[in-house]
Formats: C-alpha cells, structure tokens, sequence
C-alpha cells in the first residue's frame, strides 16, 4: 500500500526503507505488518494537517529540498480559498531558495522570527522576500505566536494556513494549539 503520509516523495522514502529491509535480509517480517506500518504511518510536523474551521498544515521544512518537495504537495492538494503561509527561518538555512520555491503555492504571508539565538530577523526575512518574490500580500509580525493569530484571524472559511520555516517555528505553533485544547 501507498504510505499514509503526504506528498510524492513518500514512495521513494518508503521503497527505500523497504529496500534497506531487504538489503539487511530481514525478510522474516510479516507483509501484514509492513502493510499497516505504511498505511498508518504519520510524522509530526512533515505535512501534518490540524483540522478545524479551517485547515492548518504544519511542516519543518527548512530548506531548498524540503521546501520544494512541500510545495509539490501543496500542488497536488487543491484549496477553494486561498493559502496563507507563516514562514519564520532559521540565519544559516536558505530563506531565499524557500521563498522561491513555495511562492507559487502561497497567497498570503506572515513573515516572523522564531524564538531562537539561531533566528533571522524578520527584517532580514522580509528583505529577502521583496528581492526574491517581489510581488503577493505579506504582513510581518513580532513573533511567531502573533503571526499565527494574524493569520488565523484573517483566515477566509475555504482557506487554509501553511506553518512552515524551521523546527522552531512549528514548534511555538504546536505549542498555542496544545494551550488552547489544554484550555490556558
């Protein structure tokens, strides 16, 4: 069976696990197995979709390959709105290449930087989208939890909001959705 988690390169990632099984002689595990292990599959923050009023997708791609092989999932995924992106990015990780490779698949961005030592300024950010995408409605926000309540408040119902950028900026976004079930 297919893998149960998001996006093309899944195959290719779950043949080459499968291979490694192969390649190792641990032919003694039992197909079934294998089978539900592929189709129940998840990953946290890799295409991991929250549902509620609107879809929120949450993936740490942080860099060129991740954010493309992100927006070919994004393609392949149609939304009657539009997509809003999050974006907060990491100083040594390539925030140009990411801004290039998702610009086609975002609507709205919310430009932030992560709570990290590591962080690029937003300004910085925001440069390199002007120089980079040049053209689409971005907003920046202070932190990263003030750009998720940005972006959700001016969410449309058919929309859908895209957290993406770093472990870090998945990772405070997880953290206000875990407040909020946790009612704080």
């Amino acid at each position: 069976p297919l893998p149960a988690l998001a996006g093309t390169h899944q195959v290719d990632n779950a043949a080459g696990v499968l291979m490694v099984l192969q390649c190792l002689n641990m032919d003694g595990f039992d197909q079934s197995v294998i089978d539900l292990a592929l189709q129940e599959v998840t990953l946290n923050g890799r295409f991991e979709r929250i549902n509620g009023e609107q879809e929120i997708i949450l993936d740490v791609a942080h860099n060129a390959d991740g954010s493309r092989r992100l927006a070919e999932t994004l393609a392949t995924r149609g939304v009657q709105g539009e997509t809003w992106c999050l974006l907060g990015v990491l100083s040594d990780k390539d925030a140009e290449n990411m801004l290039g490779n998702l610009c086609a698949q975002v609507d709205q961005w919310v430009l932030s930087s992560p709570d990290s030592p590591r962080a690029l300024p937003t300004s910085a950010l925001k440069a390199s989208f002007d120089e980079f995408v040049g053209s689409g409605d971005c907003q920046v926000a202070d932190s990263i939890e003030s750009g998720f309540e940005l972006a959700r408040r001016n969410l449309g119902p058919k929309d859908r909001l895209l957290v993406t950028g770093s472990f870090y900026t998945v990772g405070q976004v997880k953290a206000v959705l875990q407040a909020e079930i946790q009612g704080e």
